[in-house]
């Protein structure tokens, strides 16, 4: 039976509702607010001349109009940055789900909401498992069971993005906003404040939890990553040594288990030391003065941060 655009909307939304999440349904219509709209995702999700007429079943078929939906409205909205917007194609997604399960579809829509159920015990096996690459994110066909992290700026911060993703505290759709927006100059604010604590006190760090150094009064000079537990972490671009100024300019180094600087498993006491030396300021390491750099120390549980959806 032929559809008409709205019907085509309607069908695809309750999909979602009954489907996979009534909150993700509400998300969608807090998004779209007009009859027009409506009928304008319907035709955009429509599976016409992707060759669906005799391929899977009419569920699947909702499951694929559903993810459509979700990309339409989520990462082609103008809240969304203009390469993300343009680099999303729904033709894409929808040759790449031709005859895939209804449940493999399910799981990529599950993906633009985060997961109640994610621990912090996933996120550092995953931190201390996912070697980094350099692929953007795939956002027509990504899943959080998506071997690699995709980013294509592999610094601390943007693996850290990529962790929370796949361990299910952040979704696809706060990566392609909140997280996409992610710089030295604001991470804090977009991954957490978190508590401070003392050098001595970075062995207790708990398994799962985000760790950051920065400099005092500048939290644009930054290192992040996740705690491993027992002083141990993972991360990205970590310093792999420096000079330690307070010492006779005796170099120093960040002690990996396994891995190096683009991607390690570290010591935590280690990478702060060095870190503490690299944050210095230009006068401190010519010799000039001799007034040290105060380095702080936080530890962020991701279950407390309110800018995670």
């Amino acid at each position: 039976m032929s559809r008409n655009n709205k019907q085509r909307y309607d069908g695809a939304l309750e999909y979602i509702r009954t489907k996979i999440s009534t909150n993700l349904a509400r998300e969608i219509q807090l998004k779209v607010t007009t009859t027009a709209m409506e009928k304008s995702i319907g035709g955009k999700i429509s599976l016409a001349f992707r060759n669906y007429k005799d391929a899977g079943t009419k569920q699947q078929h909702w499951a694929v109009r559903a993810l459509c939906m979700c990309q339409e409205v989520f990462l082609k909205n103008t809240d969304v940055s203009e390469f993300v917007r343009s680099s999303v194609n729904l033709t894409t997604t929808k040759d790449f789900y031709l005859n895939k399960a209804e449940d493999l579809v399910k799981k990529a829509i599950r993906c633009y909401e985060a997961d109640s159920t994610a621990t912090i015990q996933e996120l550092a096996g995953i931190g201390g498992n996912e070697m980094l690459t350099t692929d953007n994110t795939p956002y027509e066909t990504s899943l959080r069971s998506d071997k690699g992290m995709g980013t294509s700026s592999p610094v601390c911060f943007h693996a850290v993005r990529c962790w929370l993703y796949k361990a299910g505290f952040v979704s696809l759709r706060w990566m392609a906003t909140t997280g996409y927006s992610l710089t030295a100059n604001n991470c804090n604010q977009i991954l957490g404040q978190g508590q401070i604590i003392t050098p001595d006190q970075i062995d207790n760090i708990p398994v799962g939890y985000l760790f950051n150094f920065h400099a005092q009064g500048d939290q644009a000079v930054t290192h992040w990553g996740i705690s491993l537990g027992a002083g141990m972490a993972a991360g990205s671009n970590t310093t792999p040594g420096e000079l330690d100024y307070r010492n006779g300019k005796k170099p120093i180094f960040t002690t990996f288990d396994r891995g190096q600087s683009t991607y390690g498993v570290f010591d935590l006491t280690t990478a702060y030391n060095v870190c503490s030396n690299k944050y210095q300021l230009g006068d401190v390491k010519s010799g000039k003065v001799d007034k040290w750099r105060d380095i702080v120390i936080r530890q962020i549980n991701p279950r407390a941060v309110t800018t995670y959806f």
